[in-house]
């Protein structure tokens, strides 16, 4: 019998998920596993093993080099910094239910970026100049800042810095200075809109003519510059499967062909006026799964060609094995390697979720100051906990390759992160999008098939040819 690399597997439907830790997988029969397991394997059973990525035959030969360049990708993380969210200002003209990082009110004082930390900001940023660099602006609401945004893509230019610049706005206003901006290839805008006006209304703006305001300036991006200008992303505040139908069908009628299903995230404002969405799961991941499923619906019955972002990224994760670069789904997570929050104070953050729960004091995450540099040792210590390969919870688990961890949701619904992790938000609405997608495949459903290709290329006109993942 070949040797084996060290597998793992589960129970999908009435079929075996067997899965290594580069990434590859299949589904068996019971009677299979069982040959597995007593080493009773057929000469057939071996060069199936051998073909997909489970065995070798001796060391360093292809099947095993194979296994190791796979490994490596599915693993490797970027060594510098290619992703930078900045937040210049904290203040903002928008008082939302369940804003996630405790907004400043518009006229305070001490909530923006100082002439010390933009300086700083912009040398660091002129020492990523030799790859391909993504700057984010969020806030509070950064628009109220043009003056550091144009200020820092100035200086991109100046530096040669190969940039890609992402505002992200209420759209309130739009005003001359970012439309100038606008008209540049590289910048673009991301908004929320949380479905149809009396809905974004109710959500954020309490005022029906912001809310007509915020409409006219996305329709005016998307007809004066492109579609491509412009992304929009709801919150979720009634996880109603009807509800959620309805925000989906606001988004195809408007020209989105993206939507990020989300719930309100358990941070900032949020945590009191949300408290049910610390722990509540079951209502919510019913509701989206119909959701998924009526986007599959829409998009192949040739009605809608639109991506669901939280399916995207699942999907990526286990057919794309490079694909290592969303910060929720990736093991080994090491902060402050290729993704970093620069707040408005100049302090340093491993993510958003991370500076929000500095904000209301829950638990300092910070890893350092843009002026003064990173804390090594803070940095040493955080990254031990964002490994899956070391957890006594995951090291079994058949979807190991293609999760994470999340030790920053962790500390903020439980305040601790020893807790077992099939107990906790982030394990369960996880394994419930693997188990959704593995038993689509398990039944071979060619809807299913149709969207996981066109989730994967972009393209929706493309018919699927999809492998064939059972093997008896």
């Amino acid at each position: 019998m070949a040797e084996l690399f060290p597998y793992t597997f589960s129970l999908i439907g009435k079929k075996i998920l067997l899965s290594n830790d580069a990434g590859d997988f299949f589904l068996s029969s019971e009677n299979f596993l069982e040959r597995l397991i007593n080493k009773n394997c057929t000469k057939k059973d071996n060069e199936f093993l051998l073909r997909k990525g489970f065995a070798y035959n001796e060391a360093n030969d292809f099947y095993y080099n194979s296994h190791l360049l796979r490994l490596k990708q599915k693993k490797q993380v970027a060594g510098k910094i290619s992703y930078v969210i900045a937040i210049p200002t904290l203040r903002c003209d928008l008082a939302c239910d369940y804003c996630q990082v405790s907004r400043a009110s518009i006229n305070a004082k001490g909530f923006d970026w100082t002439d010390e930390i933009i300086f700083a900001f912009k040398k660091f940023i002129s020492g990523s100049s030799d790859r391909k660099l993504k700057i984010e602006f969020q806030g509070g609401e950064p628009s109220l800042r043009m003056d550091i945004i144009e200020d820092v893509v100035e200086h991109c230019d100046k530096e040669g810095i190969d940039a890609e610049f992402i505002i992200c706005t209420n759209l309130s206003t739009l005003s001359e200075s970012l439309r100038k901006l606008l008209e540049r290839k590289d910048f673009f805008v991301s908004t929320s809109i949380d479905g149809p006006a009396k809905l974004h209304t109710d959500n954020r703006t309490k005022d029906e003519f912001i809310t007509a305001s915020v409409l006219k300036n996305y329709q005016e991006i998307q007809s004066t510059y492109g579609s491509g200008k412009v992304n929009a992303l709801p919150t979720i505040t009634n996880d109603s499967f009807e509800a959620i139908r309805n925000i989906i069908d606001y988004y195809v009628s408007i020209g989105q062909r993206s939507i990020f299903l989300r719930p309100v995230n358990y941070q900032g404002f949020a945590r009191k006026t949300f408290a049910a969405a610390k722990d509540e799961y079951y209502n919510w991941i019913s509701s989206y799964q119909k959701a998924l499923q009526y986007i599959f619906d829409l998009n192949f019955n040739d009605s809608a060609q639109i991506v669901e972002v939280g399916f995207e990224v699942a999907i990526k994760r286990i057919f794309l094995p490079s694909y290592n670069s969303h910060v929720d789904l990736r093991s080994p997570n090491p902060a402050v390697r290729d993704y970093l929050v620069i707040n408005y104070d100049g302090d340093l953050y491993p993510s958003d979720e991370a500076r929000m729960l500095s904000r209301i004091r829950h638990i300092d995450l910070k890893m350092g100051n843009i002026v003064s540099g990173i804390n090594a040792k803070i940095l040493k210590d955080f990254n031990w906990n964002q490994m899956n390969e070391i957890h006594e919870d995951c090291i079994h688990c058949a979807y190991k390759p293609f999760c994470g961890i999340d030790t920053i949701d962790d500390l903020s619904r439980y305040n601790r992160t020893d807790l077992p992790k099939h107990e906790t938000y982030f394990c369960k609405s996880n394994m419930s999008t693997f188990d959704n997608i593995f038993s689509k495949i398990e039944q071979n459903d060619p809807v299913a098939f149709f969207n996981i290709q066109g989730h994967l290329s972009g393209d929706f006109s493309l018919k699927p040819i999809m492998a064939n993942w059972l093997y008896d």
